[in-house]
């Protein structure tokens, strides 16, 4: 505009002196005496371009003065309209004195003010105000150019650069240097906006404005800084830019953000509003809250706004990066560090930008999640997709992840194990005031590992502060020589408890030192598996205990306790059972055909010392060995082989009953108690007085009966002063 203006001043001053020169000769009597360094001269001049009934320039001047070489050309008080019928309004340029040298260009090298947008009908407006001095127009290029300093005036804003250069001709304007604008804003509905830059070049047909040198962009809370920058221009409003090496930022009431990028573009909405911001070639974003500190990367990032309900504000509401993105989230004050990493991640930010609502992994990612301060407990998650829901606080209320995950906890106190688990999916639920995960549970072929101990179900759950991990549906723990398999398991990783329920199996090994050991040696061999089975097992490392319940049996090879209960004590090395207990075991060494005998019990309740290998049974005892039945209330024996040294005995006692055999043959015995030796097969019983009876009705009574199974031989003997008697039917 300058330079349009001040080109129609040297075109109408030029047409002017042409249209005198052609124009009647003048008397020299009327002329006035000129000095002898002009050749003309004219006050009070003034001229007009109109169409019809409009006017479209309008020029005058105090006066003007030509050399009288004729190589320059003086004017003064200089005024120039030029009309715009369209809008009302005119641009004028005042100027005190302008010059016009002989190749045609013009200076004004005093202060030339050009005012755009004057009302035409004298209503009152708002006129942008360009102030400058030093202009040189060049009307054979029609350009115009200053290097002195230029202020511009406009109804909301001012500016100033040193120096300035425009052409007419590709409608481009170029401030040199030291480039300053300023829009001042209206409170909250508009907020103020300034540009500096070492230099600015505005293109009117490109509608777009360049600025290089270094520089910074600022508009309400919002600021940008780089080395080179290209804004466009959608009617006259700023609505995009695009950066060279650029870093910018927010200050809002909640939080403090920063980017930086080596490319970086902006948007920006009809209100001045900035909608997204884009970097590209490893950008970074940090953000700064009272209660979380955010910081964002990738090799490309993107931050898109929502409007606020002021023009020309708006909030950030989404950060996208990808390519090696980055994202790491720290609470301001203690708390967890959350560490997210992925080829492409998406943040949502809350109102007003006042903190994180969501983080969210668009391909595969990793979260690593640790203390603060100091060393303390830490989670390493990977996952197909891995979300994070926050809370108001900026703290963490949710984690979801699927697509199959990977996690490894550690709980960081002395001595504390890593554990880690797999599935398909994964859900945690966290402690709003804490941060910590209140409740854990994963699901799709869960398995874990920890230490000697390793699992596998169906689905888990876990709760960090009690150290609990329960599995449901087809769940197996094993570890440390032991295996356990139920519909569920619940697992105190802390203290070691276990319990399985439903349909429970598994197998152990006895050895010195660990929790089985407990198992009788006498009855079942060391260094080789113990099989179990149950409704429920109860592990308990503080008790020292292992529980077997509802239909419980414990077996290896033919050896083995079937009972309601099987309760196995560790600190003293001993076994009880009850409810409908059953035991079955190999007693002594095989015969001459390789076959060795087996003995069985069954009772009410059992007690084994495995250190003695002595079991006692209590309650309706039925005890059964190679053709021996005896039947009492209390039994107790010697069980397995002489590892546990002595000769293998049984004693029986409270109403004592030697049985006949299924098929009808050999004795029936009734006394007190009854001792017998399980090698010869011979028993000895005593009562008051014991009885014996044959199949054929013969009956001997004594204090002391001697049978042998073997032989089939039956020794009756007093007991003290008693006497012993014989009985035969008289048929015999």
């Amino acid at each position: 505009m300058l330079a349009a203006a001040l080109a129609l001043v040297a075109i109408v001053v030029r047409d002017y002196l042409g249209s005198t020169k052609a124009g009647p000769a003048i008397a020299p009597s009327l002329l006035p005496v000129l000095p002898d360094d002009i050749a003309a001269q004219s006050r009070s001049w003034r001229w007009t371009q109109t169409t019809g009934d409009s006017t479209h320039i309008e020029v005058s001047a105090d006066d003007f003065a030509q050399d009288s070489d004729g190589l320059g050309t003086d004017l003064r008080g200089v005024t120039l309209k030029i009309f715009h019928d369209d809008t009302g309004t005119f641009d004028r340029v005042d100027s005190a004195a302008m010059r016009m040298l002989a190749g045609g260009d013009l200076y004004s090298d005093g202060k030339t003010v050009i005012s755009l947008g004057v009302p035409a009908q004298g209503e009152s407006g708002q006129p942008v105000v360009v102030t400058t001095s030093g202009v040189t127009f060049r009307p054979a290029e029609n350009s115009a150019r200053t290097e002195r300093m230029v202020r511009y005036d406009f109804h909301d804003g001012e500016g100033s650069s040193m120096g300035a250069d425009y052409d007419a001709g590709s409608a481009t304007l170029q401030m040199l240097s030291d480039v300053s604008m300023e829009r001042f804003g209206n409170g909250e509905d508009r907020p103020p906006a300034t540009i500096q830059a070492g230099g600015l070049r505005y293109l009117e047909a490109g509608s777009r404005i360049e600025l290089a040198g270094g520089a910074r962009i600022e508009q309400g809370p919002q600021w940008l800084e780089c080395d080179e920058a290209v804004i466009g221009l959608q009617q006259r409003r700023m609505r995009q830019v695009q950066c060279a090496v650029a870093r910018g930022g927010e200050v809002g009431a909640h939080r403090e953000s920063r980017f930086s990028a080596p490319e970086l573009e902006s948007d920006f909405g009809h209100e001045g509003e900035l909608l997204e911001v884009r970097g590209r070639g490893g950008a970074l974003f940090e953000s700064v809250g009272k209660e979380q500190q955010l910081d964002i990367r990738g090799k490309t990032v993107a931050l898109r706004y929502q409007a606020g309900p002021q023009p020309g504000k708006s909030f950030l509401r989404h950060v996208e990066a990808r390519g090696a993105a980055r994202a790491q989230m720290d609470l301001s004050a203690g708390g967890w560090q959350n560490s997210i990493e992925s080829e492409a991640l998406v943040l949502r930010m809350g109102r007003e930008s006042s903190g994180i609502e969501q983080v969210e992994t668009l391909d595969r990612g990793t979260l690593r999640q640790s203390a603060t301060a100091g060393a303390g407990p830490s989670r390493m998650l990977e996952a197909g997709r891995i979300r994070l829901d926050y809370s108001g606080g900026s703290r963490i209320e949710r984690l979801s992840a699927s697509g199959g995950t990977r996690l490894v906890q550690v709980a960081g106190d002395p001595g504390s194990t890593e554990l880690r688990t797999w599935s398909a999916e994964l859900e945690a639920e966290f402690d709003p005031e804490t941060s910590e995960i209140a409740g854990l549970r994963q699901a799709g072929a869960f398995r874990f590992e920890e230490e000697q101990r390793s699992g596998r179900a169906a689905a888990a759950r876990f709760d960090p502060d009690g150290g609990i991990l329960e599995l449901d549906g087809d769940a197996s723990v094993a570890g440390a020589g032991s295996a356990v398999a139920a519909k569920r398991i619940v697992l105190d990783r802390v203290s070691g408890r276990l319990e399985a329920v439903g349909e429970v199996a598994g197998s152990l090994v006895p050895e010195g030192g660990d929790a089985s050991e407990a198992m009788p040696a006498g009855l079942f061999a060391s260094q080789q598996p113990v099989y179990l089975a149950a409704g429920t097992l109860i592990s308990d490392p503080e008790r020292q205990t292992i529980e077997y319940r509802k239909a419980a049996r414990l077996w290896q090879g033919p050896n083995r306790i079937d009972a309601d209960l099987i309760t196995v004590h560790h600190a003293d090395r001993r076994l009880a059972a009850s409810g409908s207990v059953s035991a079955m075991w190999v007693d002594g060494d095989g015969d001459e055909s390789g076959q060795s005998p087996v003995a069985s019990v069954r009772s009410e309740e059992m007690h084994y010392q495995e250190e003695a290998g002595i079991a006692r049974f209590d309650g309706a005892v039925d005890f059964r060995r190679a053709g021996m039945r005896v039947l009492s209330d209390t039994l107790q024996t010697r069980m397995g082989a002489d590892s546990a040294g002595g000769a293998r005995r049984a004693v029986a006692a409270g109403s004592v009953r030697i049985a006949q055999q299924a098929d009808g043959t050999g004795l029936r015995g009734f006394g007190d108690r009854a001792e017998f030796g399980l090698a010869d097969s011979e028993i000895v019983l005593t009562g008051g007085p014991a009885r014996i009876e044959a199949p054929d009705g013969t009956r001997s009574e004594g204090g002391s009966l001697t049978y042998r199974v073997a032989g089939d031989s039956l020794q009756v003997l007093g007991h003290g002063g008693e006497r012993a008697y014989s009985y035969r039917p008289a048929s015999r």
